[in-house]
């Protein structure tokens, strides 16, 4: 998938400047045209070998980057042993320094850089100082430029596994289809980033990020220095955010009865979720960082209360120490973030515990599962139980186990039964009924770029979204993903949270953005499934396994309805063409469906893949929409009418409303889609097949089913295509994918959407 996009409007609004056109095409063998990053990328996947050439001192780094290369055979060799054939036979990656071997010195010297007497230069950038690192993934490589490559290179070995570890830390790969092209790093932090132009390998001016002089402002507290990276000091939200911070500690010392520490603890806010995570691979609005002992807070109106106490937990680390539970130092720093999700973790854990959403405190006090679990869940409720704790064994008493308490099985069983009686008193009021939704007509809103920004929490987002209001869209789709690895084996489903993935606060800020713009937001979470599968091959082999795939479901979708009440959201999708499962599994739904009414009070629906899943479903009655994803084939001919591809969706038409007035509910096209091709009409659901682009065709589609839906408003209230992106210059014309942007139908939907309800 291509990562290069046009971003001036964006560089623009930032603080990083784009680099100097430097002169640094590839010097690989020029009788041959280079191939584009697209082609490198899918060499890779269609020969999945991988040559790791690591330089002296480095074997153990390269061996955790082979066992992490999931896709791809792996072979290691040391730099004394290649050769330059060896160099040439597949996609290689160089770790190290210090080249030794004169082959590999050869190859290194035509790449885009130079690293002397330790100073950086990378076009018009020279960067000296310690712990500087330099990666470059899948360029041409210059012995064999059909072949992709990458390096790792920095002045000492030393820095390279630092380099790695923090990339661990931050669940980063090394070598990955979604690298920036180059990356420089100094201490840890981003100082260059971007893409190279796919015919020239130049640094593209459109995608690079500079951040090597930003100028940043410090703010003194009593408490904390306040580094503003680009964030207004004197601007009112600023100022609530230090004014609340200063506050907030002054409680904790007050708690604690501990001096101040001796030095205010360094307190980084930036002004989005971009920039931020464009200079520390971290998108979340509040992150803690005990290694340094400071914070890093996203400062804008879209997170306001959304911050989960990362200053409070630096600062109760420096003052306490860390505890061997790590519920206790959560729940004690949003102890003192009283407006944490706006109406406060008592409420949330009220609600939680009310409505049968709870967890059990075995798993609260477990380290490796809290990890696992919804840190939304799991956050409030840990702050609800240290809150228990206090009020139960008293402030000093608290203090004094801090850091050493470990509960035997007897005594988490009598404290649980004392923390429920405590949870009795925030029960919470119902919430008001939502409003009713109008005809919804827009797009799944499919998170595109992976490099933080270009997806979800992007500016570039942000700008896909206005321009879907101005196609007339007052609905979108926001879907986030997890994964399975095999469709018959129950695992945990993880929680995205490495920056540029479809995260929480990814989620939230494109819900925020919508909502400014007066656009209806449905939270459609999915699940993929690699290797050919898909969702409707989710079948477990006996009850126990179909146990435990409904309770990691289940915790999995409890985080999203939480997720999407705390946002606001106007309605949500429970799951996504588990075609086997809800056929087998009726009951299953059902007590999935009840639970997750306890948390969220807005709209549900399913959405069902077309054909036998949506026409036998049986548990429509528990939900507020029947959900279709609709992609049954038009017709078989390459040449067919406009009159009889209507007629053919006028039949499907007259099946989906069939099953609508069979349950009295109302039917929304949670998907409908065609690809750019010749004929997409034959096989609406297959992408990328090969087939040519044609424009045109997608258009004609588009008309034809809107033309046929407009009169159909009694039980049909919406329609939602598959799919639009997140940057807006992915597709256009030569794009065979499903997205309308800059193609034929992009002028059908917006005469469309205009005649629709």
């Amino acid at each position: 998938m291509r990562k290069m996009l046009c971003c001036i409007a964006l560089l623009s609004g930032l603080s990083c400047k784009p680099q100097p056109n430097a002169t640094l095409a590839a010097k690989a063998d020029v009788s041959v045209p280079l191939p584009s990053r697209e082609e490198l990328l899918r060499h890779y996947r269609e020969e999945r070998r991988l040559l790791i050439v690591y330089s002296e001192g480095l074997e153990d780094i390269a061996r955790q980057v082979q066992e992490r290369q999931r896709r791809a055979e792996c072979r290691l060799l040391p730099e004394t042993e290649a050769s330059r054939e060896e160099l040439r036979t597949s996609a290689l990656l160089l770790l190290g320094t210090n080249w030794t071997n004169p082959v590999v010195g050869e190859l290194v010297s035509h790449l885009p850089f130079s690293m002397n007497a330790g100073v950086l230069q990378f076009g018009d950038h020279r960067i000296e100082g310690k712990d500087v690192v330099l990666s470059l993934s899948f360029y041409p490589n210059p012995l064999a430029s059909a072949l992709p490559m990458g390096i790792i290179t920095a002045f000492s070995q030393g820095d390279i596994v630092r380099f790695y570890q923090r990339r661990e830390e931050q669940g980063l790969s090394v070598y990955s289809w979604a690298s920036m092209g180059y990356e420089a790093y100094q201490g840890g932090r981003r100082l260059l980033m971007g893409e190279f132009d796919e015919k020239t390998w130049q640094p593209d001016t459109r995608t690079a990020f500079d951040f090597t002089e930003a100028k940043d402002t410090m703010v003194k507290g009593s408490y904390f220095d306040f580094i503003l990276h680009q964030v207004p000091p004197d601007a009112e939200y600023t100022q609530r955010i230090i004014q609340g911070c200063e506050a907030n500690a002054a409680r904790v010392l007050e708690f604690c009865r501990r001096p101040a520490p001796s030095a205010p603890i360094p307190c980084h806010l930036y002004p989005s979720l971009e920039q931020k995570g464009l200079r520390l691979n971290n998108t979340q609005p509040s992150q803690a960082d005990f290694s340094q002992g400071a914070a890093y807070l996203v400062a804008n109106e879209i997170f306001r209360g959304q911050h989960a106490g990362a200053e409070n937990a630096v600062l109760l680390r420096q003052l306490l120490g860390a505890p061997r539970l790590e519920a206790l130092e959560r729940g004690l720093a949003l102890h003192f973030t009283a407006n944490w999700q706006e109406k406060g973790y008592a409420y949330w854990a009220g609600r939680l515990y009310h409505s049968g959403n709870s967890a059990p405190l075995a798993e609260i006090l477990d380290n490796e599962k809290l990890a696992q679990e919804s840190p939304l869940v799991m956050g409030c409720l840990a702050a609800s139980f240290v809150d228990f704790l206090i009020e139960h064994w008293g402030r000093e008493a608290f203090l004094g186990r801090y850091t050493t308490w470990l509960p035997g099985a007897e005594e988490a069983r009598r404290l649980e039964t004392g923390w429920h009686e405590y949870l009795q008193k925030f029960q919470p009021e119902p919430n008001p009924s939502p409003p009713a939704l109008p005809y919804l007509k827009g797009f799944n809103f499919a998170h595109e770029g992976y490099a933080i920004y270009n997806g979800y929490g992007s500016e570039l987002a942000a700008g896909a979204l206005k321009q879907l209001e101005g196609l007339g869209a007052n609905a979108v789709a926001i879907v986030p993903y997890s994964y399975m690895r095999n469709p018959q084996e129950p695992t945990p489903l993880p929680f995205m949270s490495r920056a540029g993935s479809e995260t929480d606060e990814g989620v939230a800020h494109d819900a925020y953005i919508a909502r400014q713009l007066g656009i209806k937001t449905v939270l459609k979470p999915q699940i993929w499934l690699g290797g050919g599968s898909w969702p409707g091959d989710v079948e477990m082999q006996n009850e126990e396994d179909w146990k435990g795939f409904f309770d990691h479901y289940y915790r999995w979708m409890r985080h999203y309805a939480l997720l999407a009440e705390m946002n606001r959201m106007d309605m949500l999708c429970v799951g996504v063409e588990f075609a086997k499962a809800t056929l087998q599994r009726e009951q299953d739904w059902r007590a999935l469906i009840r639970k997750l009414r306890g948390l969220y009070s807005g709209p549900m629906t399913y959405s069902a893949n077309w054909g036998t899943e949506f026409e036998n479903l049986q548990f429509w009655d528990e939900l507020d929409y029947i959900g279709l994803n609709c992609y049954y084939p038009l017709s078989q001919s390459e040449n067919p009418t406009d009159e009889e591809l209507s007629a053919a969706f006028h039949r499907v038409l007259h099946l989906a409303k069939r099953v609508s007035e069979q349950y009295d509910k109302p039917l929304l096209f949670t998907e409908i889609g065609f690809t750019s091709t010749p004929t997409p009409w034959v096989a609406p659901h297959r992408d990328r097949d090969g087939s040519p682009y044609q424009g045109e065709a997608q258009g004609r589609c588009y008309r034809i089913v809107m033309g046929n839906l407009q009169p159909e408003t009694q039980w049909c209230k919406g329609v939602l295509w598959w799919k639009y992106p997140t940057y807006l210059s992915h597709g256009g014309p030569g794009h065979t994918g499903f997205t309308p942007n800059r193609k034929p139908a992009e002028a059908a939907v917006k005469e469309w959407f205009g005649k629709l309800p």
